[in-house]
C-alpha cells in the first residue's frame, strides 16, 4: 500500500470519527435542552463558550504535542503559575501589559525547562511532565504564600470579561488560536515535521529532520499556549489561584483524543479538537445546570478520558501491550 492510499484511508477514518463526534454533540444538546430549559439560553451558551475558551486554548497546544507522539502533563500547573505570576506582577506595577508579559515569560520558562529535559537530558516526556507538574504547582503556592491574588486592573480583566462588538474577547482569542494552530499544522514546514516525528521518528531523522529541534519547539509552543490560557483564565475570573486548572490536563487530553488524535502520534487535526472541547464543555455546563455534585462531574470526566483512550487503543493506533 503506497503513501497516497494510506493518507486517503486515514482521511476517511478522520472524517468518520469527526462525524460520529458531531452526532454525539448534537445528541447531548438535545438531551440537555430537554432536561433543563436554561441550556439553550443566550446567556448560558455565552458562558459555556467563555469557560470552554481556557480549555480550548490549552488543548490546541496539547494537540501539537500528542500529534508529535509526546505528552505534556504540566500544562495545568503552567496555566496556574502563569496566572499567579501575572497577578503578582500587577500587584507590584498596576499595568495590564506588565501582567501579560510576566505571564508569557513564565510560560516560556516552563516550556524551556520541559523541552530541555526532554530533548537535551533525554528524560521521558511522561516522567518530565509528572515532575514539572509538581514543581510548577508548588511554585504556584509559594508565589503568594498559598493565597489567591485578586486582580483589580480593569484593562487586564477586559481580556477575559470584555466584549468587542458584543462578542466576548476571550472567545475571539480562542478562535484565533485555533486558526493559527490549524494553519501551522496544515500549511507550514514545522507542521509537517510535527506529523512526521509523531508518525515515525526514525524515518524522520533519516529524512533529514532535526528531531531534537522539532521537539524543543513543540514543547515550547505547548507551554506558550498554556500561558495564554492562564492569562485568559485569571482575567476571566478576576482572581489568580494557586490551585487553578488542576483538572485541565485531563480534559485537554480527553478533548484531543476524542477529536481523533492518537496517543501513538502522527494523527490529529484542529477541527476534531474543537468539537472535543465543545463536547466536554457541554457536558460540564449541562451537569452544572442540573445541579449535580462536582463529584459526579469528576467521575464523568474520568470515564470520558478512559473511553477516549480505549477507543484509541481499539483503533490500533495507541495500543499498549
Amino acid at each position: 500500500m503506497n503513501a497516497k492510499t494510506t493518507a486517503k484511508i486515514n482521511e476517511k477514518k478522520s472524517i468518520s470519527s469527526t462525524l460520529t463526534l458531531l452526532i454525539a454533540l448534537v445528541v447531548l444538546w438535545i438531551a440537555f435542552s430537554l432536561l433543563t430549559p436554561y441550556f439553550f439560553g443566550a446567556r448560558n451558551i455565552n458562558n459555556l463558550l467563555k469557560y470552554s475558551s481556557v480549555m480550548g486554548i490549552a488543548a490546541s497546544g496539547v494537540l501539537i504535542v500528542i500529534i508529535s507522539g509526546g505528552l505534556d502533563l504540566s500544562i495545568g500547573s503552567t496555566v496556574a503559575l502563569t496566572g499567579m505570576m501575572s497577578a503578582w506582577a500587577m500587584s507590584k506595577v498596576d499595568i495590564w501589559y506588565v501582567g501579560v508579559l510576566a505571564g508569557l515569560a513564565t510560560a516560556l520558562v516552563c516550556g524551556v525547562i520541559n523541552a530541555g529535559l526532554i530533548t537535551v537530558v533525554k528524560i521521558n516526556p511522561f516522567i518530565t511532565g509528572l515532575g514539572t507538574m509538581t514543581i510548577f504547582r508548588g511554585l504556584c503556592f509559594l508565589v503568594n504564600r498559598a493565597l489567591s491574588i485578586s486582580i483589580t486592573n480593569n484593562a487586564y480583566k477586559f481580556i477575559g470579561q470584555g466584549t468587542i462588538g458584543g462578542f466576548p474577547l476571550i472567545i475571539l482569542i480562542m478562535a484565533l488560536m485555533f486558526v493559527i494552530v490549524g494553519f501551522v499544522l496544515k500549511y507550514t514546514k514545522f507542521g509537517r515535521h510535527v506529523y512526521s516525528v509523531g508518525g515515525n521518528a526514525q524515518a524522520s531523522y533519516l529524512a533529514g529532520i532535526n528531531i531534537k529541534k522539532a521537539r524543543f519547539k513543540i514543547y515550547l509552543l505547548s507551554a506558550l499556549m498554556a500561558g495564554i490560557a492562564g492569562i485568559c483564565q485569571s482575567s476571566l475570573t478576576g482572581t489568580a489561584s494557586p490551585s487553578a486548572a488542576s483538572e485541565l490536563v485531563m480534559v485537554c487530553i480527553s478533548s484531543v483524543i476524542l477529536g481523533g488524535a492518537s496517543l501513538a502520534g502522527g494523527k490529529g487535526n484542529i477541527f476534531g479538537t474543537i468539537i472535543g472541547v465543545v463536547l466536554l464543555g457541554t457536558i460540564s455546563n449541562g451537569l452544572t445546570l442540573l445541579n449535580l455534585s462536582q463529584y459526579y462531574q469528576d467521575i464523568t470526566r474520568g470515564i470520558i478520558l478512559l473511553l477516549a483512550v480505549s477507543l484509541d487503543t481499539i483503533k490500533g493506533k495507541g495500543a499498549y501491550n
